[in-house]
């Protein structure tokens, strides 16, 4: 699993947080946005090994926006 540096910087996790725990980044995500989330992480998880965007609002550490 990859964790960006600029997801560090932009949302203030260390990236070994994000990586200690693979489904942290979901408790992260805006509630309105769970939905759409969750259909286009189980519709990456189908395809093959690679690389895969979707946008979504996700909680800092600070629980800002």
């Amino acid at each position: 699993m990859f964790v960006s540096g600029g997801a560090e910087v932009i949302l203030g996790y260390p990236a070994r947080r994000w990586l200690a725990d693979p489904d942290f980044w979901l408790s992260r995500v805006h509630p309105a946005d769970l939905e759409g989330v969750g259909a286009a992480w189980a519709a990456a998880r189908r395809l093959p090994a690679g690389t895969t965007e979707f946008e979504f609002r996700a909680f800092t550490a600070d629980n800002t926006l």
